[in-house]
């Protein structure tokens, strides 16, 4: 057997989160292959934000030709608060 690599390790809670947001990112017919998720905590919320991996550059928004989707969670539901596609 060879060497185990971790690729990522996730919180329990954050994996409910990300599990409801890309049930968000399937209801708007955005297919996952090709976006990076990342997951940010703001005030009394989550939001996951997926954005194109073949973006150009560190910028804010989506600077990649798929459309981003950011995707506002409530914490202590997880249900979405809402969605919105980003640029």
């Amino acid at each position: 057997m060879g060497k185990l690599e971790v690729l990522y390790s996730i919180n329990g809670n954050h994996l409910a989160a990300i599990l409801l947001a890309a049930d968000e990112a399937k209801r708007r017919s955005i297919t996952l292959d090709g976006y990076e998720l990342t997951l940010f905590h703001e005030r009394e919320q989550l939001i996951a934000s997926f954005t194109d991996q073949q973006r150009s550059g560190a910028s804010l928004g989506n600077p990649g030709i798929r459309p981003g989707l950011e995707v506002h969670i409530s914490p202590d539901g997880p249900r979405v608060i809402s969605s919105n596609f980003i640029r």
